[in-house]
């Protein structure tokens, strides 16, 4: 089974995000964007794992969001990893809550002290039409996408098919 741990986004946010997403297709780029339902903020992929070790991931996440409150979580600006010359994914940027998020990814991958908060909206097939992408984006002057409360870490399991990922949520954990 193929798993992460993730923030998932309510409906209102994955509607505003997916607009700017609808503007960004209008450049023609060689993107495979991201589905509406499937935007969320991974926090760990722990990819294949054996059913057997599900108890302990999920006493993991139990223990990573140990004290920590629900917070807000505001969307805002963009960017390219790596980098914009040679751009594999294109992401939104995590400003408000990216300490909250940040302190529960470091306690889920304690070896992994560069966590970057992000939202992954689409990924690179080729840079066909990247100055034109790039322009755009500056003109949405993504500044302020939006906002939620971030209440609850999910246990997601990703299935691979010809038409996409299918994300199903396992098992939700409570913030305070």
């Amino acid at each position: 089974m193929r798993l992460f741990i993730a923030v998932d986004l309510d409906n209102n946010l994955k509607e505003k995000i997916y607009n700017i997403v609808e503007k960004l297709k209008t450049t023609d780029c060689n993107i495979k964007w991201v589905e509406k339902e499937n935007l969320h903020i991974t926090l760990k992929f722990i990819g294949e794992t054996p059913e057997e070790k599900i108890e302990t991931i999920k006493k993991s996440i139990q223990k990573a969001i140990d004290g920590i409150k629900k917070f807000k979580l505001s969307i805002s600006g963009f960017g390219f990893f790596p980098n914009m010359k040679f751009p594999r994914v294109l992401w939104l940027g995590v400003k408000e809550g990216e300490n909250q998020l940040k302190t529960i990814a470091e306690r889920l991958n304690p070896s992994e002290k560069n966590f970057s908060c992000h939202l992954t909206i689409g990924r690179f097939k080729s840079t066909k039409n990247l100055e034109k992408l790039t322009d755009l984006l500056e003109k949405l002057q993504l500044d302020f996408v939006g906002e939620t409360e971030v209440s609850q870490v999910v246990l997601f399991r990703s299935e691979l098919t010809k038409s996409g990922p299918i994300y199903t949520p396992l098992e939700k954990f409570n913030l305070c």
